[in-house]
């Protein structure tokens, strides 16, 4: 049911049968399309929306699987909310990145291209009622919003979905807080930013690049969010010819890019690594809360042709280990005296994807990131970590610091009679699990003063820290299938030291009846003194475990 508060905006009340009757029709009129016949389904909630892009190119296939992907993203909606979706449509919008695309580019060509775009609020429930009412309505039933830009391809412009607002397994995932105003209410969306590349200015790398800094610009104010023309001017100063139309970006050039504007990227490329360790290495980063741009190769069949395709996405999270021990003991790998070690990179089934040629938030396992219709196969071949600039320690090396640790305190830390909840350490049916992630020690202080004992947080506090550091945390397995997974270790990496010093870099360490750590001035001989000297962590009144880090993802 459509409604008009204005000429210029319109709002739908839908349910699902609404929906699920244009995903009907757009495979129906895939069919007729393929047939050649004109028998085609129109749809005002489709017009509605799309405007003139729908009717001018409404027999077009690609453009109906568009509308499939669209309203099967609105279908996910109404699996977490039983009950009407409001679509409201604001007709004349201007979009800043568009409007820049349309200026710098298609406003140079013969045919003629409209300037404005139309954005879509969508909101649980009917709260029509509540449009020009003085209350936090709209900003409790949000979903999320989409700009549609009056072109194809790259109909799908600017799209923030909070991803609690539709359905999808438990994850965490990266977010950023954007705003919005809607007939005078102002209103916030948490969620990672996505559109579609429109192939002339924006192909898929150059919209990783820009909605990537839409995401940083957005979370810190250190960064600036890019427009497709500044991306398209970088290009510019790196590339040997012309720029626009665009011809694609490679990952050298856009790491490039990404280090002109602030960052100190490193490059992994799959070649130069064992699949095991490319894979954690990815999961680390992932892990640390950092979005990854990621080169993507992929192989469909065509005519009874293989045909090789790269792509480019984002990684902006994981889902969450649905295993039992069984699951976790499989992964774990033998270590002299009888010592067994699972690192959590292992455990994840999928990661959280942006995809410019689908809807946001794809799960994808590592191994096939990209299942379109037709493709045999694909992998990620590369990515790109957009590191700040004093990150000096990277993550191989920090995983080797936190491993060595584990190993060489195991007597020390009386591993083999550490009882927690009643469990022990049993190398078969108990081992130990390794987690590992880069923070802010801001982030990482903050965290711990909500959820840290005084003696223990009082030495975090008054703790000299870089700006960011490595932190690994230590878990039986059994502590890792609490529904609150806490951990019986950790250790704080100075993420500024060379890796041939990695050593020099631990911190902090905080075990069972053991508390290590050093000032800056001090040798890391000071540190080990320091551990060795039992501590007797009931005079404390400090619980043997702690509930695991969590605030680098959602």
């Amino acid at each position: 049911m459509m409604k008009s508060l204005e000429d210029f905006v319109n709002y739908f009340i839908v349910n699902l049968i609404d929906v699920s009757s244009i995903l009907t029709d757009c495979n129906c009129n895939i069919e007729q399309i393929k047939k050649g016949k004109d028998e085609y389904r129109e749809n005002k909630l489709v017009e509605g929306i799309f405007g003139d892009v729908s009717l001018s190119i409404r027999k077009n296939v690609d453009f109906q699987k568009l509308l499939i992907d669209f309203f099967g993203l609105i279908n996910s909606f109404f699996e977490v909310y039983n009950g009407n979706i409001t679509i409201v449509v604001e007709n004349y919008y201007v979009d800043r990145i568009y409007r820049d695309s349309y200026y710098n580019f298609f406003s140079n060509k013969h045919l003629e291209f409209n300037r404005n775009c139309r954005r879509i609020t969508f909101f649980q429930g009917d709260v029509g009622e509540y449009f020009f009412q003085n209350n936090d309505r709209l900003q409790e039933t949000l979903i999320g919003k989409t700009v549609i830009r009056p072109i194809f391809p790259g109909t799908i412009g600017r799209t923030v979905i909070i991803p609690e607002k539709f359905a999808h397994n438990k994850a965490y995932i990266r977010t950023a807080k954007f705003s919005q105003t809607l007939l005078g209410h102002k209103l916030s969306i948490k969620g990672f930013p996505f559109s579609s590349q429109d192939t002339e200015t924006m192909t898929c790398a150059e919209n990783t690049v820009l909605n990537l800094m839409e995401y940083f610009g957005t979370r810190y104010g250190y960064y600036h969010i890019l427009s497709p023309s500044e991306i398209t001017n970088a290009l510019s100063l790196i590339s040997e010819q012309r720029v626009l139309p665009s011809l694609g970006m490679s990952y050298d050039q856009m790491s490039a890019i990404l280090k002109q504007i602030g960052f100190a990227p490193i490059i992994y490329y799959k070649k130069d690594f064992e699949d095991e360790e490319f894979r954690r290495i990815f999961h680390y980063y992932i892990e640390s809360g950092i979005p990854l741009p990621s080169a993507v190769k992929y192989e469909y069949q065509e005519n009874d042709k293989i045909i090789e395709e790269s792509h480019s996405i984002i990684c902006v999270g994981h889902s969450d280990f649905k295993g039992n021990m069984e699951d976790i003991c499989s992964y774990s790998e033998d270590y002299p005296d009888n010592l067994s070690l699972v690192n959590t990179a292992d455990l994840n089934q999928e990661y959280v994807f942006m995809d410019d040629n689908l809807m946001p938030y794809q799960f994808k396992k590592f191994e096939q990131p990209i299942s379109y219709e037709k493709v045999i196969k694909s992998e990620i071949t590369g990515f790109v970590v957009p590191l700040y600039k004093r990150i000096f320690l990277e993550a191989r090396s920090a995983y080797n610091v936190v491993q060595s640790l584990i190993i060489e305190i195991r007597d020390l830390i009386n591993l083999d009679e550490m009882k927690i909840n009643g469990n022990k350490y049993d190398s078969e049916k108990n081992p130990i699990l390794i987690r590992m992630f880069l923070t802010s020690s801001r982030n990482y202080k903050e965290f711990k003063a909500l959820y840290e004992e005084e003696p223990i947080n009082k030495i975090i506090q008054t703790l000299p820290m870089p700006k960011f550091v490595w932190v690994g945390e230590y878990m039986f397995a059994s502590q890792y299938l609490e529904e609150e997974r806490k951990a019986f270790g950790e250790v704080v990496i100075d993420s500024t030291v060379s890796k041939y010093m990695r050593e020099e870099g631990v911190l902090y360490t905080r075990f069972p009846n053991r508390i290590g750590y050093k000032l800056p001035t001090e040798q890391s001989e000071v540190f080990f003194e320091r551990l060795e000297n039992e501590i007797d962590i009931s005079s404390l009144k400090v619980p043997i475990e702690f509930v695991l880090f969590k605030n680098n993802l959602l």
